[in-house]
């Protein structure tokens, strides 16, 4: 009786040593499969992350190309320095004629924008040939936009009369549009009569070369 109660013990032992081991087992490989599944879901994580677009996008292609052109309207004196503007700085279109006023570049700059011909940073070179208005001037600003970069380029001439009064219309232009820019081509070219013809507006070889390499530093600011 006691060695059959023995025998029972022993096997019954023997089988909760069984049980345990399994539920070990099946414990060690819940704990692996769970193991392998955050390691998974880790790696996928941090795949997402990898692939999950920045905040700060490169600048569409389209707006760099816009900025990167740079369109010269003007009079003659600036068709005068055409061929130096050209030669001296990149991505450039100069459309300067004789004897045009401020009124008249109003159309051009229409035609050009439906054209989409119209550069990013537009450089303005008009006021030899007749004083205008603060409201006219206004005009041809709004007209290019105020998401376009403008230089406007003093008037100078040692015989205009309206030099002074032209170039305080262009310079409360440029104190009331914080996107214009001043480019002082009186102030440059005050003190260089060998820059001139006897007209003491336009420009000669050497002046030619003084006017385009100062829209060139200027540019070249920005």
């Amino acid at each position: 009786m006691n060695k059959k109660w023995i025998k029972n013990g022993i096997l019954g032992l023997a089988l909760v040593s069984v049980c345990v081991m399994v539920g070990c087992g099946f414990a060690a490989k819940e704990k692996e499969k769970n193991s392998d599944a955050v390691v998974e879901t880790k790696q996928v994580s941090k795949k997402s992350e990898t692939n999950k677009p920045t905040e700060e996008s490169e600048e569409p292609e389209e707006t760099r190309l816009l900025n990167e052109n740079i369109t010269c309207i003007g009079d003659s004196v600036m068709l005068g320095a055409q061929a130096e503007m050209e030669n001296r700085i990149e991505n450039i279109m100069v459309d300067a004629r004789e004897s045009r006023q401020l009124v008249q570049a109003r159309d051009l700059v229409d035609s050009l924008k439906n054209e989409d011909k119209l550069g990013g940073r537009v450089v303005i070179g008009l006021g030899t040939n007749g004083i205008f208005s603060e409201e006219e001037g206004q005009k041809l600003l709004d007209e290019i936009g105020s998401e376009r970069k403008i230089y406007w380029v003093t008037a100078y001439g040692a015989h205009l009369t309206n030099q002074e009064a032209i170039n305080e219309v262009i310079q409360s232009l440029a104190e009331k549009n914080e996107n214009v820019t001043l480019i002082r081509w009186d102030e440059h070219a005050n003190s260089h009569s060998e820059w001139f013809y006897n007209d003491g507006i336009h420009l000669n070889g050497e002046g030619r070369v003084a006017y385009a390499e100062l829209l060139r530093t200027e540019l070249e600011k920005e």
